[in-house]
Order: structure tokens, then sequence, then C-alpha cells
């Protein structure tokens, strides 16, 4: 609902230059904070790293949150290493340096499909934002003519319009619960 609000009240100009940011040099990596149960206290973030459950949910959840960040209007601003999946607390453990050779190459790979496919229909990411459900436990909306996002929070499938382009859940027509992507619309 705020997103909407935003839509709403800010002018088309504003809304193309918003600056969608997940991480910055003076927060927790974005990693941390959907993976972490809690942002330990600082005497105990230097060292302190996410469990291997802990890093598989946080980048679950940072591959839907990357999703919106290169979906809704703006510019998707990433925090160096964000993408390589870094981690790191408060500042200053959040600006570790770049992981050159360590880097997590399926979200890598994930990161590249976004900005290609965002670029390749640039058109219809710098056109409209219609949302059309976000509620229990659905969130669609359109970006132009042609590209429809669609995430399953709900506990049951539901039919999405288009093919997918790059998703995760999707099925002949439909999305799985905790699914998500964008679906070319036909």
């Amino acid at each position: 609902q705020a997103v909407i609000e935003l839509l709403e009240e800010y002018p088309q100009p504003a809304l193309a230059c918003l600056m969608n940011i997940l991480s910055t040099h003076d927060t927790p990596r974005i990693l941390n904070r959907l993976g972490a149960d809690f942002i330990p206290p600082r005497a105990y973030q230097a060292d302190n790293y996410l469990s291997d459950a802990q890093r598989e949910k946080g980048l679950r959840l940072l591959k839907k949150a990357a999703l919106l960040q290169f979906s809704l209007p703006g510019i998707p601003c990433i925090f160096y290493g964000d993408e390589a999946g870094m981690e790191g607390y408060g500042d200053p453990y959040c600006r570790g340096t770049f992981p050159w050779g360590r880097e997590d190459q399926t979200l890598l790979h994930y990161y590249r499909r976004l900005g290609a496919l965002r670029g390749q229909y640039r058109p219809d990411f710098a056109g409209s934002c219609v949302f059309l459900d976000y509620e229990g436990g659905r969130l669609i909306f359109d970006r132009g003519e042609r590209i429809r996002l669609a995430m399953n929070f709900s506990p049951a499938a539901f039919e999405v319009e288009g093919e997918p382009l790059l998703a995760e859940g999707a099925r002949a027509g439909g999305l799985e619960p905790g699914g998500y992507g964008w679906f070319l619309k036909k």
C-alpha cells in the first residue's frame, strides 16, 4: 500500500529517478538483514557470520528483494558486493573488500539476468507501474505493456498471465506458493 501511495503522490519524472537501494555503506548488508534472526550487538559484529541455514534463507529472500528492486519505478542501485553474496553487519563490517574469486556465482548470474532483462525491456520498465493485486499473499503488478511481476506469499498456487522470463516456482500458467518472477504478457 505504501508503494502505491508513493506512485500516486510523486510525478513521473521524480519516480524515474528514485534510487532503489537494499544496502548501503551505513547499514548491515541486505543478506545479513534478511538471513539473520537478529542483528548482534556491535561488540559481536566483527566476527559474526551467518550460519549455513541463515545464509540460505537470506539468499532466498534476497532474490525476491532484488526482483522488486529491479521491478519498481526508479533505478536499481546495488551496493558493491550484494550481487556477490557479501555479508557484513553494521559499519564498518559492511564495507569489506569485494570477494574477487569467491563470489556466489548463482547469485551473480541472477543479478546479471535481472540487468539484462531490464535492459532488453527498457521501454516497459520506463513505462507505467500498475498494481493489479496485493492482497491475500499475492503481489502482481505490470510494468509497461509487456512485463508482469508476480510474487506468491500465499499457501495456494494462482494463475499468472504470460510466459516466465525469469521465475522461480512457475508452472504452466501459474505460480506455486513461494514462487516469484517476471512474466512476458501475451
